[in-house]
C-alpha cells in the first residue's frame, strides 16, 4: 500500500493531507513560530507518527532537501545550513521513515493533481481556514 503525504507549513501554522486509495486525513493547526523548513520538518514527523504500520510512502514538499534523506549519516550532508540548526529533527525524521518499506519525495509541482490538492494546503496555511 502507498500512502502519500502532502505537507506545507508557514512560520505558524502547518497543514498536511495523507492519501492512501480512496481514504484522505487531514490534519491542521498552529505551530511555535519558527523557520518554513523547520515547521515542515515537524509537520512530517507528525504526519508519519500517524501512520500504524509500515507503508510505502509518497512524500510531497516545496523543499528538494528532502530527497536526500538517504544520505542523512554522511558527513556532508549534516555540514549543509539547512540540515546543521535541525539535526535532531532531520534525525528523528530518518529513524521514521527507516520503519517503513519505501520512501520516495516529489516535489509539489509534480502534477496537475497534485498541485492542486497542495494548493488546498497551501490556502489552509496562509488563510488560516
Amino acid at each position: 500500500m502507498t500512502v502519500r503525504v502532502l505537507v506545507y507549513a508557514t512560520e505558524k501554522y502547518y497543514s498536511a493531507l495523507l492519501i492512501s486509495g480512496q481514504h484522505s486525513k487531514k490534519i491542521k493547526g498552529p505551530l511555535k513560530q519558527a523557520g518554513e523548513l523547520e515547521n515542515t520538518l515537524k509537520t512530517v514527523i507528525r504526519a508519519l507518527k500517524m501512520l500504524k504500520y509500515p507503508v510505502e510512502i509518497e512524500l510531497i514538499t516545496e523543499y528538494s532537501i528532502f530527497s536526500n534523506l538517504q544520505e542523512l549519516g554522511r558527513p556532508e550532508f549534516k555540514n549543509k545550513s539547512d540540515v546543521s540548526e535541525n539535526i535532531d529533527l532531520w534525525k528523528e525524521l530518518f529513524q521514521l521513515i527507516k520503519q517503513h518499506r519505501y520512501f520516495n519525495h516529489f516535489l509539489s509541482n509534480k502534477n496537475q493533481q497534485i498541485s492542486r490538492k497542495f494548493n488546498v494546503l497551501k490556502n489552509d496555511c496562509l488563510y488560516k481556514r
